[in-house]
């Protein structure tokens, strides 16, 4: 077993999810990663956050409606995908921040604005984030931490000469800051009647 630093994905749902919430979006959707069963660990880390989220707002959580996207290539077809086959879902999450700025000029050449008929979050606050029109809702991850974390327990190791098999592993989860921007808003009458 060995020890582990790393990003607090259920968390990182669970505060995506709970700012759509109190915007009043009912109908999410999540933009990302290979498909649940190519990836079953994280999938289920990031449905457990969002279906927390809905239960701790008094939601029953449904059906999660997820559209497999490996990379920002594929961001703009994905969103497509996912609108078509949930057409009442009023904001979505992405996996990452590029493929929210595909999923936005995705959603655009549908004739959706965002956030006017479609929030969406990303993930990382790349330096893009605050420029793009709209500027986007993301989770900034602190990743000079995460790797300070990390390299820390790895010195560790080499100075007191092993792993710490024999011990219980150090589990340190990193935690997210949600930067509120304009691609997040409150679901259009129009949508939120279906």
């Amino acid at each position: 077993v060995l020890n582990e630093v790393s990003p607090d994905i259920a968390m990182f749902c669970y505060q995506a999810t709970s700012h759509l919430v109190e915007l009043g979006h009912r109908h999410i959707g999540y933009l990302g990663g290979p498909l649940a069963e190519d990836e079953p660990t994280w999938f289920n880390l990031r449905r457990g956050g969002i279906e927390n989220a809905l239960r701790a707002y008094n939601l029953q959580p449904n059906a999660l409606r997820f559209q497999a996207c490996s990379d920002a290539s594929r961001g703009t077809m994905a969103i497509q995908q996912l609108l078509k086959r949930w057409p009442e879902t009023t904001a979505v999450m992405c996996i990452n921040d590029e493929i929210a700025i595909s999923a936005v000029i995705g959603a655009g050449e549908m004739g959706l604005r965002v956030p006017a008929d479609l929030s969406v979050i990303g993930c990382n606050d790349i330096k893009l984030a605050g420029f793009f029109r709209p500027a986007l809702t993301t989770l900034a991850i602190d990743i000079p931490t995460l790797v300070e974390s990390g390299l820390d327990l790895l010195f560790e190791e080499i100075r007191s000469g092993k792993a710490r098999s024999g011990d219980r592993p150090v589990k340190i989860m990193t935690q997210a800051e949600l930067i509120v921007r304009s691609s997040t808003a409150p679901p259009a009458k129009r949508a939120a009647s279906q």
